[in-house]
């Protein structure tokens, strides 16, 4: 029998269990969260990204399964579903596959020699001690600049009488390497590759900085420097897996 039941006030740590026992209070939930005004001044944007962005790109995969035409407004055509039909026409164009492979090439080329390129010179840049702020500046000049400038400075050096087949003079392709289509796609991918090469140094060179200051783990740059025993170098043992 319970001291409850032999009406003995509970005393001590039977209270204590007593008052622990009793169910927390429900909290409401809140449908619109905690912060009711962060939807409010995010509605517009919601609502920009839902009229120009989810809407035109539910409709366009909508229109790629049937037979569509486009008609004057109040004009009524059938438009019958084909299924994949439209996508199997698509992608036994050789058209389309060759602009996939000219998709992969550009990939191929690209994306290795900016990553590879903005880590070494992230890390040449972070070494210099004398006209640093030169240096920096100057590899973010292109990303900064206008494209329009930039086209014409390529133009001017790979065009059929430009800079660079005067250079290489009876090596020069022909035709040109904007005009050749094996050349063509190389030369776009190191165009973008040197104008967007500014911007990755820049986001390398604060992970450099981050990682050489970061008061969390200050060990693992410490480690690589001074602590390693193997001779391996801070780019290895530090900087790349603090930028990755």
């Amino acid at each position: 029998m319970s001291l409850r039941s032999a009406g003995v006030p509970a005393t001590g740590d039977s209270a204590g269990r007593a008052v622990d026992q009793r169910p927390a209070p429900r909290k409401r939930k809140n449908f619109l969260g905690r912060q009711p005004l962060g939807l409010l001044f995010s509605a517009p944007y919601v609502i920009f990204v839902l009229a120009v962005l989810a809407y035109p790109l539910g409709y366009a995969v909508y229109i790629s399964f049937h037979q569509f035409f486009f008609t004057a407004p109040g004009v009524q055509v059938d438009r019958p579903f084909v299924g994949l039909d439209n996508y199997i026409t698509v992608l036994s164009d050789p058209e389309v596959q060759r602009s996939f492979a000219n998709i992969g090439i550009f990939l191929i080329i690209n994306v290795p020699l900016t990553v590879g390129l903005s880590l070494v010179l992230a890390n040449a840049l972070n070494r210099v001690t004398r006209l640093k702020t030169f240096f920096r500046v100057s590899y973010y000049v292109p990303y900064v600049t206008a494209s329009v400038a930039v086209v014409g400075v390529w133009l001017f050096l790979f065009q059929q009488d430009g800079l660079v087949n005067a250079i290489l003079g009876p090596l020069a392709p022909n035709p040109s390497w904007l005009t050749n289509s094996w050349l063509a796609m190389p030369t776009v991918a190191l165009y973008v590759t040197w104008k967007q090469l500014g911007f990755f140094i820049l986001l390398y060179l604060a992970a450099y900085r981050t990682s050489r200051t970061s008061s969390t783990n200050p060990p693992r740059w410490t480690a690589g420097t001074n602590g390693s025993s193997s001779g391996t170098s801070p780019f290895r043992e530090c900087a790349r897996p603090a930028c990755w």
